[in-house]
């Protein structure tokens, strides 16, 4: 079916474009204003930065202020995961479950958010999930031909 006609081709160079335009250009934009927050902030233009950017900074603690954009990049990496290794479904797993283990080891190490209910939270719920992924694993059918 893929690639077969030339609707197909259109369509894939349209999702390239929206690809490109929408998540490619937030996560560059969350990424460069995360850079120049330190600078931003020491200059005196901080306040209207944080006001502005306040969705990416103001729910961690001031020393981890790049945290919002760790979200987002980790968000990005567990939605593109199993579409990017849809042809291996046997790497699906273990992929996305290093992705979810490092990210509760930083998350673990650095306790980003203000309060400490809400590291406790984000703790059990990527746990959760963990054991969710664990458990969903037997599930997978495997192709052995196509996997070896």
């Amino acid at each position: 079916i893929c690639f077969d006609s030339e609707e197909h081709s259109i369509l894939v160079i349209l999702a390239s474009f929206g690809i490109l335009s929408q998540p490619v250009a937030i996560l560059c934009w969350t990424t460069y204003t995360t850079v120049m927050y330190p600078l931003r902030v020491s200059t005196g233009r901080g306040l209207r930065l944080v006001h502005r950017y306040r969705f990416l900074f103001h729910r961690f603690k001031p020393e981890c202020y790049y945290y919002g954009s760790v979200l987002l990049y980790r968000n990005a990496m567990i939605a593109i995961l199993p579409v990017a290794l849809s042809r291996l479904p046997e790497l699906q797993i273990p992929v996305m479950g290093s992705l979810l283990l490092i990210s509760v080891i930083v998350q673990a190490r650095t306790s980003p958010w203000r309060t400490k209910f809400a590291n406790v939270v984000e703790l059990l719920l990527t746990a959760f999930l963990m054991v969710t992924l664990l458990g969903a694993s037997p599930l997978l059918e495997l192709d052995i031909k196509v996997s070896s």
